[in-house]
């Protein structure tokens, strides 16, 4: 335990070190810039300012850890590095100072110092606390709400370790951030906080963590009809339905879009946007007539324009998605010109957008969607064209596949049986075959 502590220790030392020595750096260029003409002078001073305020947050952040591990250093009977630890906190706290536009070290910027380092060091905090008391005669912690400036300093730190490798500690600081807005904001600004915090859970991929606040906060929105509670709706059903909850998310989807319609009224994005994925998920699992007519709908809205004031790359990748899921899951052409509209759409979304990471957005889907459509209209010769044009389209690496080669071209042999192509379906059935064959052994040698 001891020997791990102090690995961590020396690391989080060098990583501060690299830190100080590019703010030298960054020094010695700024002094070597004052010698060139006043223009690029100028533009250099901005960007000098900017730079030496991301280092400031960033060597609070470093500290903050060291601070961290060396209050679990004291706990285990370890005080060699007692000295930096007292050093390191009154850095931080200066650190705290000069964030904050402070103009000397008061009483809001020792709080604030002691509040992140209480969220940080959780298991050690006595430690801080002792410190604190000694040196400041800082007994009680503030019980009043979050204040601007501390709420900054967090979302700050969360923001640098989120972007530097430390995920999880930044996950344990957004949960502190929660737990300390359950014990002093009131409502409202708890409400507000809570969003930001399952947004930032949402940009992390963690709809576990979403779920369980929205678990716990569920009865505080319920009573409320604002813009908080539609946020907090919307992205507690989104993180439900990514879960597999289905009912759950439906139940939640739903509360959402009677909100926002509320406040926003019909036609509007932010209310459209809930009725889109409500009606999603609905046609998924039940395939009803009147939700795959308003993902319709949808989709034509975009198609006319209505929704001005959105990105338009957004809007693109998200109508994409709708026609991918929305022609996936139509199980009867009854309007084959209607599908047809549909897929052309679809396929052009594609086009553009097939070398971007979303794995719904891709040729290969498109060409293949194509060769069903073609399959159910009896025209063998061009499904066969199709599938065969989805094997030619290389996919790219680090994508997730949404269908893969074999099932292509499965797809492929249909076509051959159909038409009795015996020729050219029975080289397709064997090579088919030996793949369930290696995947079969493949499990097998994985079991064993």
């Amino acid at each position: 335990m001891l020997s791990k502590l102090l690995e961590k220790y020396y690391l989080i030392s060098q990583e501060i070190e690299t830190e100080k020595q590019a703010d030298l750096d960054r020094m010695f260029d700024s002094l070597v810039s004052s010698f060139i003409d006043t223009k690029q002078q100028e533009e250099s001073q901005t960007d000098d300012k900017d730079w030496f305020r991301q280092h400031e947050k960033n060597i609070f952040a470093l500290r903050c850890l060291r601070i961290a591990i060396n209050c679990r250093l004291i706990t285990n009977g370890y005080y060699k590095e007692k000295e930096q630890l007292d050093k390191d906190i009154e850095d931080a706290i200066e650190n705290v100072k000069n964030i904050e536009y402070a103009w000397n070290i008061s009483e809001a910027v020792l709080k604030d110092t002691l509040e992140v380092l209480l969220n940080i060091c959780s298991d050690c905090g006595e430690v801080v606390l002792t410190y604190f008391e000694n040196k400041y005669n800082l007994t009680v912690r503030d019980a009043g709400e979050i204040t601007p400036d501390l709420y900054f300093l967090f979302i700050m730190i969360i923001d640098y370790y989120k972007q530097n490798g430390r995920e999880e500690l930044a996950v344990d600081m957004l949960e502190g951030l929660y737990e300390l807005s359950s014990e002093r904001n009131p409502l409202e600004i708890h409400q507000e906080l809570v969003v930001k915090v399952i947004e930032l859970l949402g940009e992390m991929n963690l709809p576990d963590r979403i779920v369980q606040i929205g678990d716990l906060e569920n009865k505080n929105f319920e009573p409320c009809r604002n813009e908080y509670v539609g946020e907090f709706l919307w992205l507690y059903g989104c993180a439900l339905e990514q879960l597999s909850e289905f009912d759950e998310a439906e139940n939640v989807l739903k509360q959402c879009y009677s909100i926002r319609s509320m406040l926003y009224g019909e036609g509007k994005w932010y209310t459209d946007i809930v009725k889109r994925e409500y009606s999603l998920l609905r046609y998924t699992t039940s395939g009803g007539m009147d939700d795959r007519e308003y993902l319709c709908s949808f989709v034509d809205n975009i198609e006319s324009g209505l929704y001005k004031n959105i990105d338009e790359d957004m809007l693109a990748v998200i109508e994409g998605k709708t026609l991918y899921i929305m022609l996936m899951n139509w199980a009867y052409i009854e309007n084959a010109n209607e599908y047809d509209f549909y897929l052309s759409l679809y396929e052009s979304i594609c086009e553009v957008y097939n070398d971007c990471e979303e794995p719904l957005l891709k040729v290969r889907l498109a060409k293949n969607l194509r060769g069903g459509y073609y399959l159910k209209m009896g025209d063998y010769l061009q499904a066969e064209m199709a599938f065969i044009d989805a094997l030619d389209v290389e996919m790219l690496e680090g994508v997730p596949e949404i269908i893969t080669e074999v099932q292509i071209k499965q797809n492929l042999l249909i076509i051959y049986c159909v038409q009795n192509d015996m020729k050219m379906a029975i080289p397709l059935l064997s090579e088919l075959l030996d793949v369930m064959n290696s995947d079969e052994e493949a499990c097998t040698l994985t079991e064993t």
